[in-house]
């Protein structure tokens, strides 16, 4: 009986292997369709992600571009304003300058300059030395530096 017994396992064991050995059968046509759509959706998903990718990175280098030229805008403003307070702060000395000086020596200074340097001189003194200095020039002198300080 043991021998029996032993002979019936031995059989089960070697079905057991001949079926985890045996081919197996091939996918029906209708799961290949099925694997050929999730291909396809795949491809896709990708192309649809590599799309994203390159308007992400365009718009990244825009960015940078973008970035780069603000940064150079803010540079070149603060080199005009510091031009600005150094013409400035020039046109302030020399309007100390020119306030120092007796009037009529000024005058004949001021006179000689293109309006548009003299004029920011002049607005830069105190009302009354600007006014002797405008009353020892000549007329069509005066005049000129005149309106060249209204506008």
């Amino acid at each position: 009986m043991l021998g029996g017994l032993f002979a019936l396992s031995m059989a089960a064991r070697s079905a057991e292997a001949l079926a985890a050995i045996a081919p197996r059968p091939a996918p029906a046509a209708e799961d290949s369709r099925d694997t050929e759509e999730n291909f396809a959706q795949l491809d896709a998903w990708q192309a649809e992600l590599d799309a994203q990718s390159r308007e992400t990175e365009a718009r990244a280098i825009a960015a940078d571009k973008a970035l780069a030229e603000a940064r150079a805008l803010s540079a070149r403003r603060k080199a005009q304003e510091a031009g600005r307070q150094t013409g400035l702060d020039q046109t302030r000395r020399l309007a100390a300058m020119y306030t120092a000086m007796p009037p009529r020596k000024a005058a004949g200074i001021l006179a000689a300059l293109p309006p548009g340097q003299a004029a920011p001189i002049l607005l830069g003194m105190p009302p009354a030395s600007a006014g002797s200095i405008l009353g020892e020039m000549e007329a069509a002198a005066a005049s000129r530096l005149a309106a060249a300080m209204s506008s």
